[in-house]
Protein backbone atom coordinates (compact mmCIF):
# COMPACT_ATOMS: atom_id res chain seq x y z
CA UNK A 1 0.00 0.00 0.00
CA UNK A 2 1.52 3.19 -1.02
CA UNK A 3 1.42 6.29 1.18
CA UNK A 4 -1.65 7.91 -0.46
CA UNK A 5 -3.60 5.12 -0.22
CA UNK A 6 -2.58 4.30 3.41
CA UNK A 7 -3.72 8.17 4.35
CA UNK A 8 -6.63 7.60 2.16
CA UNK A 9 -7.68 4.40 4.61
CA UNK A 10 -6.25 6.45 7.58
CA UNK A 11 -8.69 9.41 6.64
CA UNK A 12 -11.56 7.59 5.80
CA UNK A 13 -11.26 4.99 9.32
CA UNK A 14 -11.19 9.03 10.99
CA UNK A 15 -14.42 10.37 9.43
CA UNK A 16 -16.43 7.59 10.84
CA UNK A 17 -14.39 7.58 13.95
CA UNK A 18 -15.65 11.14 13.99
CA UNK A 19 -19.11 10.51 12.85
CA UNK A 20 -19.65 7.80 15.70
CA UNK A 21 -18.38 10.39 18.15
CA UNK A 22 -21.47 12.57 16.73
CA UNK A 23 -23.91 10.06 17.42
CA UNK A 24 -23.66 9.64 20.31
CA UNK A 25 -23.15 12.73 21.52
CA UNK A 26 -26.37 13.54 19.64
CA UNK A 27 -27.98 10.47 21.26
CA UNK A 28 -26.32 11.62 24.72
CA UNK A 29 -28.12 15.06 24.08
CA UNK A 30 -31.71 14.02 23.76
CA UNK A 31 -33.60 14.24 26.70
CA UNK A 32 -36.18 11.29 26.23
CA UNK A 33 -38.43 12.90 29.79
CA UNK A 34 -38.33 16.73 28.57
CA UNK A 35 -38.66 15.55 24.97
CA UNK A 36 -36.16 17.51 23.59
CA UNK A 37 -32.18 18.06 22.73
CA UNK A 38 -29.53 19.59 24.77
CA UNK A 39 -27.55 20.38 21.51
CA UNK A 40 -27.62 23.80 20.42
CA UNK A 41 -27.77 23.09 16.65
CA UNK A 42 -27.00 20.38 14.31
CA UNK A 43 -23.37 18.79 13.89
CA UNK A 44 -23.94 18.47 10.31
CA UNK A 45 -25.75 20.99 7.49
CA UNK A 46 -26.82 18.99 4.31
CA UNK A 47 -27.80 21.45 2.27
CA UNK A 48 -29.47 22.15 -1.52
CA UNK A 49 -28.28 25.31 -3.85
CA UNK A 50 -29.91 24.08 -6.25
CA UNK A 51 -32.98 21.89 -6.96
CA UNK A 52 -31.70 20.59 -10.47
CA UNK A 53 -30.14 17.48 -11.75
CA UNK A 54 -28.74 16.53 -15.11
CA UNK A 55 -29.26 12.72 -14.10
CA UNK A 56 -32.07 10.20 -14.74
CA UNK A 57 -31.22 7.29 -12.41
CA UNK A 58 -34.03 4.40 -11.92
CA UNK A 59 -33.21 4.12 -8.53
CA UNK A 60 -33.19 7.86 -7.22
CA UNK A 61 -36.96 9.26 -7.34
CA UNK A 62 -35.85 12.20 -9.08
CA UNK A 63 -36.00 10.34 -12.25
CA UNK A 64 -39.94 10.48 -12.34
CA UNK A 65 -40.78 13.56 -9.90
CA UNK A 66 -42.28 16.51 -11.23
CA UNK A 67 -39.66 19.24 -12.28
CA UNK A 68 -40.22 23.06 -12.71
CA UNK A 69 -39.28 24.41 -16.44
CA UNK A 70 -35.74 26.40 -14.79
CA UNK A 71 -33.86 25.45 -11.70
CA UNK A 72 -34.33 27.08 -8.79
CA UNK A 73 -31.39 28.56 -6.98
CA UNK A 74 -30.66 29.62 -3.03
CA UNK A 75 -30.73 32.87 -2.72
CA UNK A 76 -27.22 33.87 -1.62
CA UNK A 77 -28.00 35.67 1.36
CA UNK A 78 -30.52 33.03 2.71
CA UNK A 79 -27.36 30.95 2.33
CA UNK A 80 -25.44 33.28 4.28
CA UNK A 81 -28.16 34.20 7.22
CA UNK A 82 -28.34 30.03 8.05
CA UNK A 83 -24.71 30.04 8.21
CA UNK A 84 -24.51 33.06 10.45
CA UNK A 85 -27.30 31.07 12.62
CA UNK A 86 -25.23 28.38 12.66
CA UNK A 87 -21.93 30.13 13.38
CA UNK A 88 -23.88 31.43 17.06
CA UNK A 89 -24.57 27.67 17.80
CA UNK A 90 -21.14 26.47 17.42
CA UNK A 91 -22.11 23.15 16.76
CA UNK A 92 -21.78 22.54 13.24
CA UNK A 93 -18.84 20.02 12.11
CA UNK A 94 -19.58 19.20 8.32
CA UNK A 95 -21.39 21.07 5.69
CA UNK A 96 -22.66 19.11 2.75
CA UNK A 97 -23.73 20.74 -0.28
CA UNK A 98 -25.88 18.22 -1.95
CA UNK A 99 -29.41 17.45 -1.05
CA UNK A 100 -31.82 15.41 -3.65
CA UNK A 101 -29.57 17.16 -6.42
CA UNK A 102 -26.75 17.22 -8.28
CA UNK A 103 -24.40 20.28 -6.86
CA UNK A 104 -22.41 20.88 -9.56
CA UNK A 105 -25.81 22.25 -12.03
CA UNK A 106 -25.41 25.03 -9.58
CA UNK A 107 -22.63 27.55 -11.15
CA UNK A 108 -22.13 29.48 -8.35
CA UNK A 109 -21.42 26.23 -5.59
CA UNK A 110 -17.85 26.87 -5.37
CA UNK A 111 -18.73 30.55 -3.53
CA UNK A 112 -21.24 29.24 -1.31
CA UNK A 113 -18.06 26.60 -0.12
CA UNK A 114 -16.34 29.56 0.46
CA UNK A 115 -19.09 31.08 2.35
CA UNK A 116 -19.35 28.29 4.58
CA UNK A 117 -14.69 28.03 5.05
CA UNK A 118 -15.35 32.20 5.73
CA UNK A 119 -18.15 32.29 8.20
CA UNK A 120 -17.87 28.94 9.93
CA UNK A 121 -14.26 28.75 10.28
CA UNK A 122 -11.93 26.32 8.31
CA UNK A 123 -12.09 23.51 10.98
CA UNK A 124 -15.64 22.83 9.59
CA UNK A 125 -15.14 20.02 6.84
CA UNK A 126 -17.12 20.70 3.71
CA UNK A 127 -17.69 17.90 1.22
CA UNK A 128 -19.66 18.14 -2.34
CA UNK A 129 -21.88 14.94 -3.45
CA UNK A 130 -21.60 14.50 -7.02
CA UNK A 131 -22.04 12.15 -9.99
CA UNK A 132 -18.64 13.69 -11.26
CA UNK A 133 -20.27 14.23 -15.23
CA UNK A 134 -19.47 18.08 -14.58
CA UNK A 135 -16.81 17.85 -12.27
CA UNK A 136 -13.91 19.25 -15.24
CA UNK A 137 -10.61 19.67 -13.89
CA UNK A 138 -11.51 23.80 -13.63
CA UNK A 139 -14.43 22.87 -11.74
CA UNK A 140 -12.32 20.55 -9.67
CA UNK A 141 -10.05 24.13 -9.76
CA UNK A 142 -12.77 26.56 -8.38
CA UNK A 143 -13.74 24.19 -5.48
CA UNK A 144 -10.28 22.88 -4.41
CA UNK A 145 -9.68 27.32 -4.31
CA UNK A 146 -12.40 27.38 -2.17
CA UNK A 147 -11.64 25.51 0.96
CA UNK A 148 -13.16 22.22 -0.11
CA UNK A 149 -12.42 18.83 1.79
CA UNK A 150 -13.69 16.03 0.17
CA UNK A 151 -15.12 14.94 -2.98
CA UNK A 152 -17.51 12.13 -2.76
CA UNK A 153 -18.68 11.01 -6.20
CA UNK A 154 -21.06 7.97 -6.94
CA UNK A 155 -20.79 5.56 -9.83
CA UNK A 156 -22.27 2.79 -8.55
CA UNK A 157 -20.39 0.45 -11.12
CA UNK A 158 -17.28 -0.86 -12.01
CA UNK A 159 -18.11 -1.98 -15.88
CA UNK A 160 -19.30 0.58 -18.46
CA UNK A 161 -22.49 -1.56 -19.92
CA UNK A 162 -23.36 -1.69 -16.09
CA UNK A 163 -22.82 2.13 -15.06
CA UNK A 164 -24.61 3.16 -18.74
CA UNK A 165 -28.03 0.93 -17.43
CA UNK A 166 -28.26 2.15 -13.81
CA UNK A 167 -26.96 5.81 -14.67
CA UNK A 168 -28.60 6.40 -17.43
CA UNK A 169 -28.18 9.50 -20.04
CA UNK A 170 -24.31 9.78 -17.88
CA UNK A 171 -21.35 9.89 -19.70
CA UNK A 172 -19.27 6.72 -18.34
CA UNK A 173 -16.01 8.07 -20.70
CA UNK A 174 -16.11 11.87 -19.42
CA UNK A 175 -16.85 10.82 -15.53
CA UNK A 176 -14.11 8.87 -15.55
CA UNK A 177 -11.75 11.07 -17.04
CA UNK A 178 -13.16 13.93 -14.64
CA UNK A 179 -12.19 11.47 -11.49
CA UNK A 180 -9.10 9.86 -12.85
CA UNK A 181 -8.06 13.95 -13.40
CA UNK A 182 -8.51 14.49 -10.43
CA UNK A 183 -6.67 11.65 -8.52
CA UNK A 184 -3.59 12.51 -10.67
CA UNK A 185 -3.18 15.79 -9.00
CA UNK A 186 -0.09 15.96 -7.15
CA UNK A 187 -2.12 17.80 -3.91
CA UNK A 188 -5.72 17.02 -3.96
CA UNK A 189 -8.63 16.91 -1.18
CA UNK A 190 -9.87 13.46 -0.33
CA UNK A 191 -11.54 11.69 -3.36
CA UNK A 192 -14.57 9.16 -2.18
CA UNK A 193 -16.47 7.02 -4.52
CA UNK A 194 -19.15 5.73 -4.00
CA UNK A 195 -21.20 2.55 -4.84
CA UNK A 196 -24.69 1.66 -3.72
CA UNK A 197 -25.30 -1.87 -4.02
CA UNK A 198 -28.31 -2.63 -6.78
CA UNK A 199 -29.85 -5.90 -8.25
CA UNK A 200 -27.84 -4.73 -11.36
CA UNK A 201 -24.46 -4.32 -10.12
CA UNK A 202 -24.11 -7.94 -8.54
CA UNK A 203 -20.97 -9.22 -7.99
CA UNK A 204 -19.07 -5.77 -9.13
CA UNK A 205 -18.03 -4.56 -5.73
CA UNK A 206 -14.72 -6.23 -5.56
CA UNK A 207 -13.67 -5.54 -8.62
CA UNK A 208 -14.56 -1.86 -8.14
CA UNK A 209 -12.75 -1.73 -4.50
CA UNK A 210 -9.67 -2.74 -5.35
CA UNK A 211 -9.34 -0.70 -8.99
CA UNK A 212 -10.41 2.68 -7.00
CA UNK A 213 -8.64 1.81 -4.15
CA UNK A 214 -5.25 1.19 -6.32
CA UNK A 215 -6.06 4.81 -7.95
CA UNK A 216 -5.98 6.79 -4.41
CA UNK A 217 -9.71 6.70 -4.06
CA UNK A 218 -11.48 5.76 -0.42
CA UNK A 219 -13.89 4.08 -1.41
CA UNK A 220 -17.62 3.99 0.03
CA UNK A 221 -19.85 0.72 -0.72
CA UNK A 222 -23.69 0.49 0.61
CA UNK A 223 -27.40 -0.38 1.09
CA UNK A 224 -29.78 0.87 -1.24
CA UNK A 225 -32.91 1.50 0.25
CA UNK A 226 -36.58 2.52 -0.67
CA UNK A 227 -36.29 6.86 -0.05
CA UNK A 228 -39.02 6.39 2.68
CA UNK A 229 -41.38 4.88 0.67
CA UNK A 230 -40.97 7.63 -2.03
CA UNK A 231 -38.98 4.87 -4.84
CA UNK A 232 -41.31 3.64 -7.32
CA UNK A 233 -40.18 -0.28 -8.33
CA UNK A 234 -37.90 -0.60 -5.07
CA UNK A 235 -37.88 -4.06 -5.17
CA UNK A 236 -36.87 -4.38 -8.66
CA UNK A 237 -33.75 -2.60 -7.91
CA UNK A 238 -32.77 -3.63 -4.86
CA UNK A 239 -29.98 -6.73 -3.86
CA UNK A 240 -31.79 -9.74 -2.84
CA UNK A 241 -28.68 -11.56 -1.57
CA UNK A 242 -25.54 -10.28 1.12
CA UNK A 243 -22.42 -8.62 -1.55
CA UNK A 244 -18.83 -8.15 -1.46
CA UNK A 245 -17.59 -7.22 2.37
CA UNK A 246 -14.41 -5.71 2.83
CA UNK A 247 -12.51 -6.55 6.35
CA UNK A 248 -11.00 -3.00 6.37
CA UNK A 249 -10.87 -1.08 10.03
CA UNK A 250 -13.25 1.06 8.40
CA UNK A 251 -16.08 -1.76 8.20
CA UNK A 252 -15.26 -2.77 11.83
CA UNK A 253 -16.21 0.55 13.19
CA UNK A 254 -19.76 0.78 10.91
CA UNK A 255 -20.40 -2.50 12.38
CA UNK A 256 -20.23 -0.93 15.93
CA UNK A 257 -22.22 1.71 14.24
CA UNK A 258 -25.07 -0.68 13.28
CA UNK A 259 -24.78 -2.20 16.57
CA UNK A 260 -24.74 0.34 19.17
CA UNK A 261 -27.61 2.69 17.50
CA UNK A 262 -30.37 0.40 16.73
CA UNK A 263 -32.86 3.15 15.33
CA UNK A 264 -32.31 6.51 12.93
CA UNK A 265 -30.53 9.41 14.27
CA UNK A 266 -30.36 11.51 11.58
CA UNK A 267 -32.76 14.44 12.98
CA UNK A 268 -31.40 14.04 15.97
CA UNK A 269 -27.83 15.67 14.50
CA UNK A 270 -28.95 16.87 10.98
CA UNK A 271 -30.40 19.60 9.49
CA UNK A 272 -31.64 18.91 5.85
CA UNK A 273 -32.52 22.13 3.94
CA UNK A 274 -34.09 22.84 0.73
CA UNK A 275 -32.86 26.02 -1.56
CA UNK A 276 -36.27 27.60 -0.39
CA UNK A 277 -35.42 27.33 3.52
CA UNK A 278 -37.38 25.07 4.25
CA UNK A 279 -36.15 21.54 6.28
CA UNK A 280 -36.97 18.30 5.21
CA UNK A 281 -36.48 15.91 8.26
CA UNK A 282 -34.62 13.56 6.33
CA UNK A 283 -32.86 13.51 2.45
CA UNK A 284 -35.30 10.38 1.63
CA UNK A 285 -38.46 12.58 2.06
CA UNK A 286 -38.59 13.05 -1.72
CA UNK A 287 -41.66 14.14 -1.79
CA UNK A 288 -41.27 16.82 1.17
CA UNK A 289 -43.62 15.50 3.53
CA UNK A 290 -42.01 15.96 6.85
CA UNK A 291 -41.34 19.45 6.72
CA UNK A 292 -39.58 20.64 9.68
CA UNK A 293 -40.20 24.44 9.57
CA UNK A 294 -39.04 27.47 7.49
CA UNK A 295 -35.10 29.39 7.86
CA UNK A 296 -36.37 31.89 5.53
CA UNK A 297 -38.85 32.97 7.80
CA UNK A 298 -37.68 31.02 10.97
CA UNK A 299 -34.63 31.15 13.35
CA UNK A 300 -32.78 28.43 13.46
CA UNK A 301 -33.15 28.37 17.18
CA UNK A 302 -37.25 27.89 16.95
CA UNK A 303 -36.97 25.00 14.47
CA UNK A 304 -34.12 23.07 15.61
CA UNK A 305 -35.90 22.93 19.15
CA UNK A 306 -39.17 23.41 18.11
CA UNK A 307 -42.33 20.68 18.15
CA UNK A 308 -41.95 18.89 14.74
CA UNK A 309 -38.47 18.03 14.97
CA UNK A 310 -38.71 16.73 18.21
CA UNK A 311 -41.65 14.70 18.15
CA UNK A 312 -39.88 12.64 15.32
CA UNK A 313 -37.22 12.52 17.66
CA UNK A 314 -39.25 11.18 20.13
CA UNK A 315 -41.33 8.87 17.64
CA UNK A 316 -37.71 7.43 16.46
CA UNK A 317 -36.42 7.32 20.12
CA UNK A 318 -38.94 5.41 21.40
CA UNK A 319 -40.26 3.16 18.15
CA UNK A 320 -43.79 3.94 18.29
CA UNK A 321 -44.24 4.57 15.13
CA UNK A 322 -47.08 7.01 13.42
CA UNK A 323 -48.28 4.92 10.92
CA UNK A 324 -48.65 7.48 8.48
CA UNK A 325 -45.09 8.95 8.66
CA UNK A 326 -42.26 8.63 5.99
CA UNK A 327 -40.07 7.14 8.98
CA UNK A 328 -42.35 4.27 8.77
CA UNK A 329 -42.48 3.70 5.30
CA UNK A 330 -38.77 3.83 5.07
CA UNK A 331 -36.35 0.52 4.90
CA UNK A 332 -33.62 1.89 7.18
CA UNK A 333 -36.11 2.53 9.98
CA UNK A 334 -34.56 -0.21 11.99
CA UNK A 335 -30.69 0.70 11.07
CA UNK A 336 -28.95 4.15 10.71
CA UNK A 337 -25.85 3.41 9.20
CA UNK A 338 -25.90 0.08 6.33
CA UNK A 339 -23.23 0.76 4.54
CA UNK A 340 -19.30 -0.96 4.36
CA UNK A 341 -16.23 0.10 2.44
Amino acid sequence: MDITRLNNELSRTGEKIRYLQMLDRALRSWDPSRRKTKLPGPLILQIQTTDLCNGSCDMCPYSYKEKSDRANLMDRRLYVKILEELKNTGSVCNVIAMLQNEPLTDSNVHRLISDSKNILGSHVHTNIVTNGTLLSPSRADELIEAGLDTFTISIDAFCEQTYRSIRKGHDYNKMMFNVQSLLNRRQRPMVVVKFMKLAENTGEEKAFLHYWKKQGASVWIHESNNRAGTLDGYEKFRRNRPGFESGSISRMITDVINKTFSFCLRPFFMLEVLQDGRVILCNNDWNHEAVAGDLSKQSLDELWNGDVMNSYRHMLYTSIMDGDSICSRCSYSKGHFRNSD
